[in-house]
């Protein structure tokens, strides 16, 4: 995974977060965009809703943070873009039933789409939106009929 940054206070009281830019492909990217966050062991996925460019310390809006307290829990963060070969081969985790594993990842505009092979050697594509990377798995909510597309 290639870093991008570190989240470094809350900005505001809308759940908006300041961040340090150590790579500038952040400005490439924009609302739905998906980063990964690590701080020490922990691991979540964050959905950009917004940017707002400060020269080398953007304010970002993450989906879900709506007040200044959570943007604080975010404090200390490291932000990265999932490189193509990090997650490879990780299993696809659906309501605790393994369905597959991650065989390849496409880069579209604003965001990254999985291609997942099931364990019967069929494939379909999963937004990386929807999913949540956990310890070298991926946890999704798979909406239905996602597979028949």
């Amino acid at each position: 995974m290639k870093l991008i940054g570190r989240i470094l206070k809350p900005h505001g009281i809308k759940g908006e977060v300041k961040v340090l830019l150590i790579n500038e492909r952040i400005r490439m990217w924009g609302e739905k965009s998906v980063v990964i966050g690590r701080r020490g062991r922990e691991e979540r996925n964050f959905v950009i809703e917004g940017i707002i460019s400060e020269e080398n310390h953007p304010v970002l809006k993450f989906k879900g943070v709506s007040d200044r307290n959570q943007a604080l829990l975010l404090k200390g963060f490291e932000l990265y873009f999932p490189e193509e070969d990090s997650i490879i081969g990780y299993g696809l985790w659906h309501r605790g039933e393994r369905i597959g594993k991650v065989k390849k990842i496409m880069e579209i505009p604003m965001n990254y789409v999985l291609i997942i092979e099931k364990k019967n050697g069929e494939e379909f594509l999963l937004p990386f939106a929807l999913c949540s990377v956990q310890e070298g798995k991926i946890i999704a909510e798979i909406p239905e009929g996602i597979e028949e597309i």
